[in-house]
């Protein structure tokens, strides 16, 4: 088993980070190498998702289940090509303009994957941290504006 953790200072508030992070079905349009995003079931809290992913030459799609509290989204693999797969986005406000926001995931990647993907895994997260910070700091631009 894995654990990567990365954490971003943001100039946002917790709010706008927050509501980011839980637009699922947006990832696309800001998100390195996610192609594709189908809700498949939305209920207050909870929405099931499947992402799909490219790169590096390959395709993968995998859904999640993620339950949405007051101050965490909180994400369980529901099916892919992960043996396992855990997470959770957690904020907390800094101040009255800005906010820490964090991502901690603990996965195993199912057969021979791990061999072939388990060095690529830190250094997505690193790059979809700094997606999601970057989309962040604009949402919270185009507010104040």
């Amino acid at each position: 088993m894995t654990k990567v953790k990365k954490s971003a200072l943001l100039e946002a508030p917790l709010e706008v980070a927050y509501k980011v992070v839980a637009d699922v079905e947006r990832y696309p349009e800001f998100l390195p190498g996610c192609h594709t995003v189908e809700i498949r079931k939305c209920e207050e809290d909870v929405v099931e998702a499947k992402v799909t992913v490219q790169g590096s030459g390959m395709t993968h799609a995998f859904v999640t289940t993620n339950t949405n509290e007051s101050k965490s989204i909180k994400m369980v693999l529901k099916e892919g090509p992960f043996k396992r797969l855990v997470g959770a986005w957690s904020f907390k406000a800094i101040g009255d303009l800005g906010c820490r926001v964090e991502i901690e995931i603990d996965y195993e990647l199912a057969g021979g994957l791990d061999l072939m993907l388990g060095g690529l895994v830190r250094p997505l997260t690193n790059k979809m941290v700094d997606a999601f910070s970057h989309r962040i700091e604009e949402a919270a631009s185009d507010e104040t504006h």
